[in-house]
């Protein structure tokens, strides 16, 4: 696919919301989905309303978005100081929704289907990439001691900055990887096929 039609997959943003949660085990995850609308009654159609009202973020345009929301890590305090218990995550992934498939024909609806299965797919890998992530980051911190709990959040919050860049390198791999498929999924094929197939000129005649 030319460069000026492709959509970026997925963006991966990651804060840190502010306050101290009650101890629990392990990270604990939430997931919430949000969707926009699209609309179009063909494959081009669809792909234009996408271009048209998918996000912007830093000045490229995301069709689908995974945000990652760390809380201040969960801390216990004792006589002795206080330990951070774990994390808590939270994602947001924002997909498209067709208005209307009820306005589209069997095959496109198919393609579709199909293409927006694909879209949710791939930014719960996404999500997948940094619970695994989230995990690794959980072991090291938890049972981490300071002084007071101000002072183990913030310790544990120097670490999670540190081994962040590594998660996000396994994300863009997985982008990168993913790439071709989202090039060559039928429903970008048909989609585009009336901007890339060359007009047939008649023969001139003698």
């Amino acid at each position: 696919m030319r460069s000026f039609a492709r959509l970026a997959i997925a963006a991966v943003g990651v804060v840190f919301a502010l306050g101290l949660e009650t101890a629990q085990a392990a990270p604990a995850f939430t997931t919430r989905y949000s969707f926009y609308s699209v609309s179009g009654t063909s494959t081009t159609g669809i792909f234009a309303s996408l271009l048209k009202n998918s996000l912007r973020v830093n000045g490229t345009r995301h069709h689908a978005l995974t945000i990652i929301e760390f809380s201040t890590p969960r801390t216990v305090s004792s006589a002795k100081g206080c330990r951070v218990a774990g994390l808590s995550v939270r994602f947001l992934i924002r997909l498209p929704r067709h208005a209307n498939e009820a306005s589209l024909s069997a095959s496109d609806r198919r393609l579709w289907q199909q293409f927006s299965g694909f879209i949710r797919k791939h930014e719960e890998t996404h999500r997948a990439i940094w619970m695994n992530c989230v995990r690794r980051m959980d072991a090291v911190l938890t049972g981490l001691q300071g002084r007071n709990c101000t002072e183990a959040a913030r310790r544990a919050r120097n670490i999670i900055e540190q081994v962040k860049p590594a998660c996000r390198q396994k994300d863009i791999a997985f982008d990168a990887a993913d790439r071709g498929r989202f090039d060559n999924h039928p429903f970008m094929k048909a989609a585009l096929a009336p901007i890339y197939t060359p007009v047939k000129t008649k023969a001139k005649t003698r």
